[in-house]
């Protein structure tokens, strides 16, 4: 498998939203970026490891990493590999005996941060992810197949509140998609 490196940029709140966000990772050029939702409970736990400094050291993130890492011959990597239902599925990879740990997304990139870890998606994956990047941008292009289903059926409604059809019917298309891989692997 090919890999491209990322690295975490920043999270912010979606707007429009009280519980919803995203982080952002970028390309070491910081052309292009991949964004990842998450829930207010993720946007808490990073904010609290910026800002508590010495104290995030006793996080339960920052602890299990102290005892993963103890063993020095280990060198790990964050792993991106696929979207599934709107998820990236994402393994923290030990490149050195290629055992894989699966790892939410959210608490993959937090993980990768704070112990320093390189972030690494599979190149055909960042290929059909990625999304221009603007520094100066007030918004962020989001690919419909890394959004949760509820995200998607609110979205929906307010597409169709808002009498955006063209959005409406490609929100409606990824919907029925996923409604019909479902009911493929039922059979």
């Amino acid at each position: 498998m090919n890999k491209t490196e990322i690295i975490f940029k920043n999270i912010s709140e979606i707007i429009g939203t009280k519980d919803k966000g995203l982080l952002v990772l970028v390309d070491k050029a910081e052309e292009y970026l991949l964004s990842i939702t998450c829930e207010r409970y993720d946007m808490q736990l990073f904010d609290l490891y910026f800002t508590k400094g010495k104290m995030s050291e006793r996080m339960l993130p920052a602890v299990l990493w102290n005892i993963i890492s103890s063993d020095q011959s280990n060198a790990f990597e964050l792993l991106i590999l696929d979207v599934v239902d709107g998820q990236y599925m994402t393994v923290l990879n030990n490149v050195e005996t290629l055992d894989q740990y699966a790892i939410r997304a959210t608490d993959g990139v937090l993980l990768a941060y704070m112990a320093r870890l390189p972030i690494n998606i599979d190149t055909n994956l960042w290929e059909r992810q990625r999304v221009p990047y603007n520094p100066n941008g007030n918004g962020v292009a989001l690919p419909v197949n890394v959004i949760s289903t509820p995200m998607l059926k609110e979205a929906l409604e307010r597409a169709i509140r808002d009498e955006d059809y063209k959005l409406a019917s490609n929100l409606s298309e990824e919907l029925k998609r996923r409604t019909d891989i479902t009911d493929d692997s039922n059979k």
